[in-house]
């Protein structure tokens, strides 16, 4: 089941990247071609649209921890091992501890949920799950995105607010 929830996660994430990427390519290009058809007093560059269509570039997006595609995005100087050592072990903290709380608080009382009412059951389960809901919402943010933006050297830590903040999908 995990491993399924990989592969869909994963592949929602690509698809999302890629939309932004064409989207983002589409409107450069009309740029471009108004750029190349008017003055340049008239129309202000906004890209360097023809020189981002590399592979090199598309594949740092892929792996960069941003669903919204730029032409250039900021980059951090240098690789800092502390820091990434710091999420990845606050990260297996997380994980540690939704095991835990899975393992002992709802996995023990899944064991004899037939024999108790489903008022009491959801009482048992109810703040154990909370939490794990909570800790891995800050496993994902706090741990696995930023860990993922030291290892290349993405410079903007809050990738994430752009996401957060958009309307609609095209956003």
């Amino acid at each position: 089941l995990a491993h399924t929830f990989f592969v869909i996660s994963k592949a929602c994430i690509h698809y999302f990247k890629m939309h932004s990427f064409y989207l983002m390519n589409r409107d450069y290009r009309e740029n471009f071609l108004l750029r190349k058809n008017k003055p340049s007093e008239e129309i202000e560059k906004t890209s360097i649209y023809p020189q981002n269509l590399q592979i090199s570039n598309y594949f740092y997006y892929l792996a960069a921890p941003t669903l919204v595609y730029q032409d250039i995005f900021p980059r951090t100087e240098k690789f800092r091992p502390k820091y990434a050592l710091q999420k990845f072990i606050s990260g297996a903290v997380c994980l540690l501890s939704m095991h835990f709380l899975f393992s002992e608080f709802i996995k023990s009382h899944l064991t004899y949920i037939d024999k108790v009412s489903v008022f009491e059951s959801v009482i048992k389960i109810y703040l154990p799950f909370i939490t794990i809901t909570l800790m891995f919402f800050i496993f994902l943010f706090e741990c696995i995105c930023p860990f993922y933006a030291e290892l290349t050297c993405f410079g903007d830590r809050l990738f994430y607010d752009d996401f957060w903040n958009s309307t609609d999908q095209d956003e």
